[in-house]
């Protein structure tokens, strides 16, 4: 990340906060969210590609500079679905589905 600090320094990025938050999200991810007892089944498949790497998704997932930033930091490969601005929206989409 040593390339994009000047960067986000000048755009007021409290660095050490944003290192620290990198520096935690594998591990929590794997102590919080995967440890969870009653994860449902169909939860595998997001295991799968956890364990390949990260899905990146937001319009923010457009920017490739994020993108590489977070790949770095996670040691892992990013991946950005098709679309991602509207990832939230399909899924709040198939959730209200399911209510009707």
């Amino acid at each position: 990340m040593s390339d994009y600090k000047q960067m986000w320094s000048e755009l007021g990025l409290d660095l050490n906060a944003h290192d620290a938050l990198l520096s935690v999200l594998s591990e929590a991810y794997q102590n919080i969210f995967l440890s969870q007892k009653m994860r449902p089944q169909g939860m595998k498949y997001f295991d799968f590609v956890m364990s390949e790497g990260v899905v990146f998704a937001g319009g923010v997932a457009l920017n490739s500079c994020v993108k590489g930033l977070i790949a770095e930091e996670l040691k892992r490969p990013v991946f950005v679905p098709d679309d991602p601005q509207t990832v939230g929206a399909y899924g709040a989409a198939l959730y209200g589905q399911t209510k009707i």
